[in-house]
């Protein structure tokens, strides 16, 4: 199984599953993460190896997960708050 990075329209659709409180947290969460991202001085090839070594373990650990697995996840969660939404 190849790990794929899921598009911006997955992330997106999963980010308007949250409630309203969890998307401003994301929202900030991003904007914070914009900010140091423009701000960084531009990396140096050894942080760049760094990152990509780290990169490589996460994958080799099997900590990301493959677009298929992700949308079975995204099922899941979604069919668990149906599920509670309905018993309520």
């Amino acid at each position: 199984m190849i790990p794929t990075q899921p598009t911006f329209n997955e992330v997106y659709d999963m980010a308007c599953m949250l409630s309203y409180g969890d998307q401003q947290r994301l929202v900030n969460s991003v904007q914070g993460n914009l900010y140091e991202h423009i701000h960084r001085v531009e990396d140096t090839p050894e942080e760049l190896k760094s990152r990509l070594r780290e990169a490589h373990r996460q994958a080799q650990a099997g900590e990301v997960y493959s677009q298929e697995e992700a949308h079975e996840m995204m099922h899941q969660f979604v069919e668990q708050r149906l599920n509670k939404r309905n018993s309520a």
